[in-house]
């Protein structure tokens, strides 16, 4: 099998159909089909059937594409490891952050001492979306992501690896040129009166369900519901004064004077469990700086937390 038949073979499987593949990869449907039969060829297997207007995989492709997506991921990652090799570095970390979400000051100064302490490495960070950052840790895009708890799934955890970097109190955010941020107390009709913003329960049902548990512990049932496809639009949503949403001290509006937090439960006496924010990386992920942060991580902060010795 050539490189150029794996990536055609994996781009018809992702685009649902060699049109697509071949208008993605910029190059004519003649070339997807043909590379496509010379791998069947090859092979001596059939990997697609047709089903319509579209083609679907056969029980020997589907073996064939997910053991290849992993080989194909692979090899990007050991390329892109020489080639920092070959720059002089002595590794790149990807980091992925979830959107709507910043760090905490202690995680961006061992962040940078991390860096600091390890010269001739790269440390990229970039904000990913709630979409697509599963699917970046699994194909290597990044190495390490930090996100809330409840946007991975039981099932998503079994195959990664985890570390707690915080717990948070969610609030109530909502503008300050809002009627509800304009109130100086409160009760569960005022809320009733205004839209709530939050994350389609199908782009994240772990999300959409974290922001009901919160308003229902409340005796809330919003009556108005903005749905949003992204963390960002409900940052948006409530920067905008178009809904009241919930986040953390941790959100990006956070450093915007012009949005109020209300720790609706301490308002209604009512106690609250804090959120968790978690880093996850793949099991026995090939890039050793991954691990090594997180070890990192966790002696700076065991060292901070033990007591000094009296002063003579």
């Amino acid at each position: 099998m050539s490189h150029l038949q794996i990536a055609y073979f994996l781009a018809v499987v992702k685009f649902g159909g060699i049109s697509e593949a071949a208008r993605n990869l910029f190059v004519a449907q003649s070339a997807v089909s043909k590379q496509i039969q010379m791998l069947e060829t090859k092979l001596d297997m059939k990997l697609f059937v047709r089903d319509g207007r579209n083609v679907v995989l056969t029980p020997a492709g589907e073996i064939l594409y997910k053991n290849l997506s992993k080989y194909n991921d692979w090899l990007w990652q050991i390329i892109n490891m020489a080639k920092a090799v070959d720059k002089g570095s002595a590794g790149v970390l990807h980091i992925g952050l979830q959107h709507g979400l910043n760090f905490s000051e202690e995680i961006v100064r061992l962040i940078q001492k991390f860096y600091e302490d390890n010269p001739g490495i790269e440390i990229n960070i970039r904000r990913v979306t709630l979409v697509d950052m599963m699917q970046n840790l699994n194909v290597g895009t990044v190495d390490l992501v930090m996100t809330h708890s409840f946007m991975v799934t039981s099932a998503e955890r079994e195959e990664l690896s985890s570390y707690v970097l915080d717990e948070v109190r969610d609030e109530i955010l909502v503008s300050k040129y809002h009627p509800l941020g304009q109130l100086k107390s409160f009760s569960v009709e005022d809320f009733l009166q205004h839209t709530f913003v939050a994350v389609s329960p199908e782009v994240s049902s772990g999300a959409f369900m974290n922001s009901m548990a919160y308003l229902r512990g409340l005796g809330i049932e919003p009556i108005k519901i903005m749905y949003v496809p992204s963390i960002e639009d409900i940052m948006l949503g409530i920067e905008y004064g178009l809904a009241y949403g919930i986040a953390s001290r941790f959100s990006r509006l956070s450093k915007w004077d012009s949005i109020r937090f209300i720790d609706a439960y301490a308002e209604f006496s009512q106690p609250r469990n804090l959120t968790k924010i978690i880093a996850f990386w793949r099991k026995n992920t090939p890039n050793i700086l991954t691990e090594q942060l997180i070890e990192f991580i966790k002696e700076h902060r065991h060292k901070q937390a033990q007591p000094k010795g009296r002063q003579k």
